[in-house]
């Protein structure tokens, strides 16, 4: 895809095409060497011979994730046990939010909660809207954005995200952000992007819209790609506003790593999952 960057780094800082390295004896110097690797300045490789399609990362709408294969019965258990401890008198919980892993950060990247618009793209209003009408129970009332993660250095893949505590079925992990913009990734072989996903929706004006997450984004864009992933990018609208969330289909335990379907990788894929599609 013309001139690629980043696509031949040690270790990405999404673990993208890279084959497993041999074992770093001391966390200090795992971890030192993942972030050196990531904050390192990433120079033009060579033009690849093979075709790559940026735009084959996608989000998906609310029905096509509920249709996914043990989704439902996932939620309607923890719908379930939801109901059960509503039934039991307890103390009010207190949320204790753990770090971030601040340090593992890229310094170059900034942090945000909510996409930048520069082009000042706008979306169809779907107009007053009142119960959620999408398929099955989304458990609108139960969604919320999980504070129980971190970024840690994971075998194989450099830096991702840990889950710091059980993380349930149907959870948001967050908002997938970014800079919006109509810049067509997926038709240009010369202009590339590790970090662009391409939404459902067209704009007004009938033109892709993509979100890229290259200069600036949050936890959401630091998760590495798995073909049994926990995870997937769910598209979701109220009125004109358009976001993509990384939303739970099973429960994640306690420092497993979060990772997420790119739904078709143009990476060498290294997620080692019984299913792998590499």
């Amino acid at each position: 895809m013309g001139e690629t960057v980043g696509r031949k780094t040690a270790v990405h800082s999404r673990g993208r095409g890279e084959k497993e390295g041999p074992d770093v004896t001391g966390k200090k110097e795992l971890v030192a060497e993942a972030v050196t690797a990531a904050k390192s300045i990433q120079t033009p490789s060579a033009p690849s011979t093979n075709v790559y399609n940026v735009g084959k990362m996608k989000a998906m709408f609310m029905n096509s994730f509920l249709r996914l294969p043990g989704v439902r019965e996932a939620l309607s258990a923890q719908r379930q046990a939801v109901l059960r401890r509503e039934t039991i008198p307890r103390e009010p919980e207190v949320i204790v939010i753990d770090g971030d892993g601040d340090d593992l950060w890229s310094a170059n990247v900034d942090k945000v909660n909510v996409s930048r618009n520069p082009e000042k793209i706008r979306f169809p209003d779907t107009g007053p809207t009142d119960k959620c009408k999408c398929a099955f129970d989304c458990f609108r009332d139960d969604l919320f954005e999980c504070k129980d993660l971190k970024l840690a250095v994971c075998k194989g893949t450099g830096i991702g995200v840990k889950a710091t505590a059980t993380v349930h079925a149907g959870s948001i992990i967050g908002n997938y952000t970014g800079v919006l913009t109509t810049h067509d990734f997926a038709a240009d072989k010369e202009q590339t992007s590790d970090y662009a996903l391409e939404l459902q929706l067209r704009s007004t004006r009938n033109e892709k819209v993509y979100i890229n997450a290259t200069t600036c984004g949050g936890m959401t864009r630091m998760m590495n790609h798995s073909c049994d992933a926990a995870c997937h990018f769910v598209e979701m609208r109220n009125r004109a506003n358009v976001v993509v969330m990384v939303v739970t289909k099973r429960t994640i335990e306690e420092e497993e790593e979060v990772t997420v379907d790119y739904v078709d990788p143009w990476f060498d894929c290294v997620c080692g999952a019984p299913n792998c599609r590499s």
